[in-house]
C-alpha cells in the first residue's frame, strides 16, 4: 500500500534494496529465499544489490534466488564474473523512471570474516572506492542524470572511515546519494557527506526488518 501510494502521487519512483534482502533467520532456511523473491517481484522492486546474508545459501542458492525474477541486481565491488552467476550480477545499470535516466552501482561489505569462504567461492572482492568514480563517470556519459550507490557497507558516524557510508562518499566525487544497509541504522532523517569536489552527499538508511520504508 505504501509503495503504491508513493507511486499514485509521483511521477518518477523507484523501488530498491540495499541488500540482506534475506535476513539470515530460520524462515529463510526452510524457504531458501523464495517468497521474499516473489515479493519482490509482485512489488515491483527495480533495483537490489548483494549483502552477505544472499550468500546464506551459496552461490547456488543465491543463484535459484536471482532467478525467481527480473529485478535488476548491481554489484560493483563483488566481481561475479568467475562464477555461474556473471549474467545474473552487473557492475552497474541505469534506470529510467518518469521520463529521468537514473544510474545505479552496488557496494558490499568486506567478505574476509564475514562470509564463509566456501558460501562465495569464486567472488573477488574489491575496495569500495576503487572503481565507484569510474563507473559513476561511465554511468553520466550514457546519459544517467545521478548516480545512486546502494550500499551494504554500513552506517558510522565517523566518516574518516572510508569502508562505511560516510567515509566512501567523502573519498569519491561522482556518487549522488546513498541508500545503505548493512549496519540496520535507523536514520530518521538524511546525513550528508562532504565528498571530494565540495558536494554534499544524502546518506539514508531504514534500519532492518522492513519496519520503515525510506
Amino acid at each position: 500500500v505504501l509503495v503504491d501510494s508513493g507511486r499514485a502521487a509521483e511521477k518518477a519512483v523507484m523501488l530498491a534494496d540495499a541488500g540482506d534482502f534475506v535476513q539470515g533467520t530460520f524462515y529463510c532456511t526452510c524457504l531458501g529465499g523464495d517468497v521474499e523473491m516473489m515479493v519482490q517481484k509482485e512489488m515491483g522492486y527495480d533495483v537490489k544489490t548483494i549483502g552477505n546474508h544472499e550468500f546464506d545459501k551459496k552461490i547456488e542458492g543465491l543463484g535459484h534466488m536471482l532467478n525467481l525474477n527480473d529485478v535488476v541486481t548491481v554489484s560493483s565491488n563483488y566481481d561475479f564474473s568467475r562464477t555461474a552467476l556473471s549474467e545474473n550480477v552487473h557492475e552497474s545499470a541505469i534506470i529510467e523512471a518518469g521520463g529521468h535516466k537514473i544510474g545505479f552501482i552496488g557496494l558490499g561489505a568486506r567478505l574476509e570474516g564475514l562470509v564463509d569462504p566456501k558460501a562465495c567461492e569464486g567472488v573477488v572482492y574489491s575496495y569500495p572506492w576503487e572503481d565507484a568514480d569510474r563507473l559513476a563517470r561511465e554511468l553520466k556519459k550514457k546519459g544517467a542524470e545521478m548516480v545512486i550507490a546502494l550500499s551494504h557497507l554500513g552506517y558510522s558516524q565517523d566518516f574518516s572511515k572510508k569502508y562505511y557510508d560516510g567515509g566512501f562518499a567523502s573519498n569519491t566525487e561522482n556518487i549522488d546519494f546513498i541508500i545503505g544497509g548493512h549496519s540496520h541504522t535507523f536514520l530518521m532523517k538524511e546525513r550528508y557527506a562532504t565528498n571530494l569536489s565540495g558536494k554534499e552527499v544524502p546518506i539514508v538508511q531504514t534500519g532492518s526488518k522492513g519496519i520503515y520504508l525510506g
